[in-house]
């Protein structure tokens, strides 16, 4: 075990990517996706993270709003 000094020990922290701008509609579309994805009498708050927002992604990607 090699003591830490100064910086070193620090964690590095990944360079952000620019954030997107969404439109009036993009945003509208995903808000529905999130509500219709947390509010799912079946599926409700059971369900794991990663399945949350991919099954938002989808509902997202799938809307006629957005064509």
């Amino acid at each position: 075990h090699q003591p830490s000094s100064g910086s070193q020990g620090a964690e590095q922290r990944p360079e952000r990517k620019e954030r997107r701008s969404w439109t009036a509609t993009e945003d509208i579309v995903l808000i529905s996706a999130w509500l219709n994805t947390s509010k799912d009498p079946v599926v409700g708050n059971e369900q794991k993270s990663v399945a949350f927002w991919t099954r938002v992604a989808a509902y997202f990607s799938a809307s006629p709003k957005l064509a």
